[in-house]
């Protein structure tokens, strides 16, 4: 199958509802670029060419809300975003399948990995063309995480996710068949005031 048609029926997943406890304010909105981390994830999602959006958000809802107004996007608000991101893939999971029954695929994408671009997320489109029934995921080295492409014979395992694990528990299953892509040098994640200013300097680009 093509990119483009596999593009017709997938899905995007951004997850954004955590309270950023660590960095004292919710990360969702710090500066980046000419909008924010978040508003940097949707337009990446925004320039793949999938044409749904779907985002899930939680702690500071209204303030997180109001910041992605000006975008197209399927806006979920996860009442129990407390108990974790495997928590919020699920129900985020749940909401798509409730709205788009015959989804294909969906891609997990987090807001706090600002150096993820559009064309590493096309060359998970591309080896999900070729292979359509197993996962295409991000190589962390010596494990796998998100960005992720699941297809749908994997959506029952992502709707029983709890707790704070994340994808990993399906991402790093031993009977789980992956492709994995090398995330190379863009797999930065922000979990404090420090990794936000050290990802600041180190990109230097202007207007950050």
């Amino acid at each position: 199958m093509s990119v483009k048609l596999l593009k017709d029926k997938t899905e995007i997943l951004i997850i954004a509802a955590g309270a950023s406890v660590r960095l004292g304010s919710p990360k969702q909105l710090l500066p980046w670029g000419k909008t924010t981390l978040l508003g940097n994830t949707v337009e990446l999602a925004l320039n793949t060419g999938i044409k749904n959006i779907n985002l899930v958000l939680g702690a500071h809802f209204e303030e997180v809300k109001a910041s992605v107004s000006n975008y197209k996007l399927n806006i979920h608000y996860h009442a129990s975003w407390q108990q974790g991101m495997g928590s919020s893939i699920a129900f985020g999971v749940t909401q798509i399948l409730q709205q788009q029954r015959n989804t294909e695929a969906i891609i997990i994408l987090l807001a706090d990995q600002p150096l993820i671009d559009s064309a590493f997320i096309n060359r998970l489109l591309e080896c999900n063309a070729q292979y359509p029934q197993q996962i295409i995921a991000t190589s962390y080295g010596n494990r796998f995480g998100v960005p992720a492409i699941f297809p749908n014979f994997f959506f029952t395992d992502l709707i029983g996710l709890k707790g704070d694990t994340g994808a990993r528990e399906v991402l790093n299953n031993l009977n789980t068949p992956i492709i994995a892509v090398d995330g190379e040098n863009k797999l930065t994640d922000i979990d404090t005031l420090g990794d936000y200013q050290k990802l600041k300097s180190r990109t230097q680009r202007p207007g950050i």
